[in-house]
């Protein structure tokens, strides 16, 4: 699984990539962490599983994301 969060800083977007393997899951649950300093606001949240099926999630105010879409991959 890879976990894309494309976020706002003052000093322009950056990008944050990382994989989760089958050891990070415990309980089924795996939990996602990253230190983004001077963060203004989350752009997105891309979740790749298998490179099968990504989904488009964006966060909403009261703390929730919204799902925008999800693309299937075949091949």
């Amino acid at each position: 699984m890879r976990v894309t969060y494309r976020y706002q800083t003052s000093a322009g977007e950056r990008v944050h990539t990382q994989g989760l393997a089958s050891r990070d899951f415990h309980g089924n649950i795996a939990t996602y962490e990253i230190n983004a300093p001077g963060l203004v606001r989350c752009t997105s949240l891309t979740i790749a599983y298998r490179d099968r099926k990504i989904d488009f999630l964006r966060p909403v105010p009261d703390g929730g994301v919204r799902r925008l879409g999800w693309m299937q991959v075949y091949g």
